[in-house]
């Protein structure tokens, strides 16, 4: 009788130890599944958490965004193509007009975008707006007019004459005299004055020989027109 107990008891030991063995190695398993894949698992989950979360605020938003600024875009161009500069919302689709012709463009993470385009000789008008996420779009933009002009300015310089010569020391301070419809004027880097109807009249001290004297007519494009001309000064 003894002996059915004690092989009886030496059974059931030997059931738990495979028992626990089992345990353990579905533990070491598990911590392995975890430690390999249970970060990424984690990781998915929470992403999709935040996707819904950030899909149900995306959903219940009904405020359009502010309309976009410009920025550092100039008003005055000599080349065809360039590039318009601005902010609006971050992450927001910007939709800009320029004299009926479309651009777009996708904010970046601070609300900065900028456009490639092509202007038209004259004036162009850009109006843009911008589209949020949600799909509230904003009011029209303040309406910005590029000129596009490649025409160089006129410039007539009629005093002195090329190759003129001045003697004596009340010939010795000059005027330079003419016309021109620029906007800015300069004798040999020199800012000189236009008067509202073109003419200009720029005071010049000459020294003894030969001076080269270049004049240069710009307007609000940057076109520019020159003129050089030579004087000689003598005591």
């Amino acid at each position: 009788m003894t002996q059915k107990y004690s092989r009886l008891a030496k059974t059931e030991e030997k059931k738990a130890r495979r028992t626990a063995l089992t345990y353990i190695t579905l533990s070491v398993l598990a911590v392995l599944f975890i430690v390999l894949f249970g970060t990424q698992i984690i990781t998915q989950v929470f992403s999709l958490l935040s996707i819904e979360k950030e899909t149900a605020v995306t959903s219940n938003d009904k405020t359009p965004p502010s309309p976009p600024r410009y920025k550092d875009t100039p008003s005055y161009v000599k080349e065809e193509d360039i590039t318009v500069n601005g902010t609006a919302e971050a992450g927001s689709k910007i939709y800009l007009d320029v004299n009926g012709r479309g651009f777009e463009a996708i904010t970046n993470q601070v609300g900065d975008f900028s456009i490639e385009i092509q202007v038209e000789e004259g004036e162009n008008v850009l109006i843009a707006k911008a589209s949020d996420m949600a799909g509230n779009t904003s009011a029209d933009s303040d309406r910005h007019t590029i000129t596009f002009d490649k025409t160089a300015p006129k410039l007539e310089v009629t005093k002195p004459t090329n190759d003129q010569t001045f003697s004596g020391v009340k010939s010795q301070s000059i005027r330079i005299e003419g016309q021109t419809d620029a906007t800015r004027l300069l004798v040999n880097d020199r800012i000189g004055i236009v008067d509202n109807n073109g003419k200009f009249s720029i005071p010049f001290m000459l020294q003894e020989g030969t001076h080269e004297l270049t004049i240069k007519a710009l307007d609000n494009a940057n076109n520019e027109t020159v003129t050089t001309i030579k004087v000689t000064f003598s005591l």
